[in-house]
């Protein structure tokens, strides 16, 4: 990963991984990177991390379309989307849901 690619993302109140991954890279696949790139964050993608920077590859977006969306509307992901109800937005077609445990 070249560094010059790479730039630092503030983690804003209310944001969790999840949502920098929508914000940043257009899909929950992101967090994948963000986890590849920032390995002191550990597995804990969805816990909130106010103020800390979060590195992002600038040329790694995955979907464009989404970020349009973001950008056209003036959507800042924070606690917008539960991971149910973003899967459903960025994947129309759906996923199954097994089991949910309460």
């Amino acid at each position: 990963m070249s560094t010059r690619n790479i730039q630092k993302v503030r983690i804003k109140n209310q944001q969790s991984l999840l949502e920098i991954a929508l914000q940043e890279y257009g899909s929950l696949e992101g967090l994948y990177l963000i986890q590849e790139d920032n390995p002191d964050f550990g597995e804990w993608l969805m816990v909130v991390y106010q103020g800390y920077d979060v590195l992002i590859r600038k040329d790694a977006v995955i979907d464009k379309k989404v970020l349009r969306k973001y950008a056209n509307e003036g959507i800042t992901p924070a606690n917008v989307y539960t991971i149910f109800s973003a899967t459903k937005e960025i994947f129309p077609e759906g996923m199954k849901v097994i089991e949910i445990q309460e």
